[in-house]
């Protein structure tokens, strides 16, 4: 829950809508797949999750929304985030995405295969309701990862230094 409403959240909304405004598709679609995988992941756990009001603002109390719907939404995001990918960008990235992309460097073929995983994992669970899925899944795991070196990693350099280090790691001065 803390991941997917409140520590992406917003600011995921917030990437995807300025990125397509400022022809930065790329930037859209790594938001996109990110959302698409946060979200997977919190239905695949908890089964009916609030979604179309997680971020009606001022609202205190919100209505569930089934499983089927947020996995239905996650396709979505998902295919969203591959037609991203196939724009060209209307902008130069500043070598910035390279260095803040921890996960891909900014590759936006890695990740595509990553949005193509999020699908088939997708497709897969709904397999389990309706075989129907099954062909879906194949067709998109056939085009998500091809080897370990594609593989989302997240890796920390602990230089000591915020930007390098682990939030809640030895390294770092915050915690005592």
């Amino acid at each position: 829950w803390r991941m997917t409403y409140w520590l992406q959240g917003m600011n995921v909304e917030n990437i995807i809508n300025d990125s397509r405004d400022l022809g930065q598709f790329r930037l859209a679609g790594i938001g996109l797949t990110v959302k698409a995988y946060s979200w997977h992941i919190l239905a695949s756990l908890h089964g009916d999750i609030p979604v179309k009001d997680a971020y009606v603002p001022g609202l205190l109390s919100h209505n569930y929304d089934n499983q089927e719907y947020a996995f239905s939404k996650v396709r979505s995001w998902a295919r969203q985030a591959i037609a991203e990918f196939e724009k060209a960008d209307a902008t130069i990235y500043p070598a910035s995405l390279a260095t803040a992309d921890l996960i891909y460097k900014g590759d936006a073929a890695k990740w595509k295969k990553f949005a193509y995983a999020v699908l088939a994992r997708n497709y897969i669970a709904m397999a389990k309701k309706n075989v129907a899925y099954l062909d879906s899944a194949v067709i998109c795991a056939d085009l998500s990862f091809a080897s370990a070196a594609d593989d989302p990693s997240l890796t920390f350099q602990a230089t000591g230094v915020s930007t390098t280090s682990n939030f809640y790691g030895d390294l770092r001065g915050n915690l005592t």
